[in-house]
Parts: C-alpha cells; sequence; structure tokens
C-alpha cells in the first residue's frame, strides 16, 4: 500500500507529471471534496487525506476547504468546481472514485436550532433536541448528496455510475478547545457555546453530543446503496463511529485522539485514514 498524492484543484497543470492526474504514472484517479477533515484541522496540519492508501499510485484531486458544509456543495447553483471536475467536458475527468467528508459542519451550524432546553429536567438526551428540526436537517443532508449523485451520473459525466464513498463522524467532546489555523487567528469552539447558550447540564453534555451525531450518521447511512433506508445508487457509506479516544469534558487543548472540540490530532487523522482505506479498496 502507499499514501496517494494529493493535488489541490487549483494546482493541476499537464506540464508537470506529479500535478497531471491524467498522466501515466497515475494507475487510479479520485475525487474528493469536503470540509476541514479533509483539508487543515489542526496545528500541526493534518488531515484524512494525508492517510488515504492504495495498493497502485493514486492521484487524489482535492476540492475541499475548511468550514464547508454539504448543503452548500450539493447546492446545485453552487457546486461549480464539483460539476466542472465531473461533467465539464472541458476541464472532467473519468474518476474511478468519488470521496466526501459533508455533513459535519452543517451539524455543527444547525446546532442552536437543534438544541432546545426541557421544562423539566431530563437523562433522555433525544428531550434536547428539536425531533422537527432534526427532521428537516436530515432532509437536506439527504437532498444534498441527492444532487451530487445527479452531477456524477448526469449525460456529460465521465464518470456516471463510479464510486461516491463517504463517511460518518467520530464522537467529540463539547468543550472549549479552539483550534489556530495558520493565517486565520482562533477559530472554535464550536459546539461548547451551542450548549451553553441552551442552558444544557453539563452532565448530559456528552449524551446530547452523541445523540446529534449518531442521527446524523443514521442520516448518512441511510444512504448507502446496499444497505440504506433511502439507498442513492453507488453511494458507499464508511461508519467510522467509535474509532478515536474521546476527548475529556473539560480539556483545553490536544487531548485522545482530538486536536481541539471538533477536529482529530495526527494519530486520529491515521486511525481514520486506516478505515477508509480498507473500505475503498483502491
Amino acid at each position: 500500500m502507499q499514501r496517494a498524492t494529493i493535488i489541490r484543484a487549483g494546482d493541476i497543470d499537464a506540464r508537470f507529471p506529479d500535478r497531471n492526474p491524467d498522466h501515466p504514472k497515475y494507475a487510479l484517479k479520485v475525487l474528493a471534496e469536503g470540509d476541514s477533515w479533509f483539508t487543515v484541522g489542526s496545528i500541526p496540519g493534518s488531515n484524512l487525506l494525508f492517510h488515504v492508501e492504495a495498493k497502485r499510485p493514486t492521484a487524489l484531486v482535492s476540492i475541499a476547504k475548511p468550514g464547508d458544509t454539504i448543503v452548500r456543495m450539493g447546492d446545485p447553483d453552487r457546486m461549480r468546481q464539483l460539476s466542472r471536475l465531473i461533467a465539464n467536458p472541458r476541464f472532467s475527468y473519468a474518476w474511478d472514485a468519488i470521496l466526501i467528508s459533508g455533513g459535519g459542519n452543517d451539524l455543527i451550524d444547525s446546532a442552536p436550532n437543534l438544541l432546545i432546553h426541557p421544562a423539566t429536567p431530563s437523562n433522555d438526551p433525544g428531550d434536547y433536541v428539536d425531533s422537527v428540526a432534526l427532521k428537516l436537517f436530515i432532509s437536506t443532508i439527504h437532498a444534498a448528496y441527492a444532487n451530487i449523485v445527479q452531477v456524477r451520473d448526469s449525460g456529460t459525466s465521465k464518470s456516471r455510475g463510479k464510486p461516491i464513498y463517504l463517511h460518518t463522524y467520530d464522537y467529540p467532546t463539547p468543550r472549549n478547545s479552539p483550534t489556530r489555523f495558520l493565517g486565520a487567528g482562533i477559530l472554535g469552539p464550536w459546539l461548547y457555546p451551542a450548549f451553553l447558550l441552551e442552558g444544557i447540564p453539563v452532565n448530559m453534555w456528552i449524551a446530547v453530543s452523541d445523540y446529534l451525531l449518531n442521527r446524523l450518521a443514521e442520516a448518512l447511512l441511510a444512504l448507502d446503496t446496499r444497505s440504506g433506508s433511502d439507498p442513492l445508487p453507488e453511494v458507499f457509506v464508511i461508519d467510522t463511529r467509535n474509532t478515536l479516544t474521546r476527548a475529556r469534558l473539560g480539556t483545553p487543548s490536544s487531548d485522545g485522539d482530538w486536536a481541539n472540540e471538533i477536529h482529530p490530532n495526527t494519530a486520529g487523522y491515521r486511525k481514520l485514514g486506516r478505515k477508509v482505506t480498507a473500505a475503498m479498496q483502491l
């Protein structure tokens, strides 16, 4: 096995073999779209793509962006780069697979609308979540992925029917642990302020956070072409839950396999990379 060669889409250049996905040196071409788990999630810099391996030389072209959401990635009016690389006859490639990391930021952005404070104290994490808002949230996730599949299978695509792989997210711990991206100052924390704002009891933070992550995971697993309740053609969901060692509640910096509140550290990404590699079987 060997690590895939990561090429940022903006660096593609047919004059240089290492930066040309169509060069004969590469046996496989994979397109990666996603969020900060596919870009830079911590300092020192690391991400999941660094740990994706294949049996043959593989070009892994990334259009991922920190903070991106699957709703934006799957918006027909905004997925210009994705559509260009999949379905534009002038700029597209015949991808062997498409790898997507999407849904985590959608959940974080929606947390203030999803969380509620029950009238009476409860030990049931579901009582702290608005079920109507959650159902709407899941429908937006499903619609976004369906839009991406539609682009993959469009008449101008060279990658019709090729597998799309996506992953669930492991369990973060709500905590006051921001990150510093190079040149971007302090970002985060993310879940922590939403839990504070809604007045969720501290002893319920982990249970409620896990409840939300499980609902997101179930929404993604429902799309799996093999076993999902709402399957999309040739979509394969890699369940990465329970891969990482959880960060302890109240820790302000890297702890367990987490660099900060929502991003794994290098050891964590290495564990996730092994799962993704095994599932894709490149």
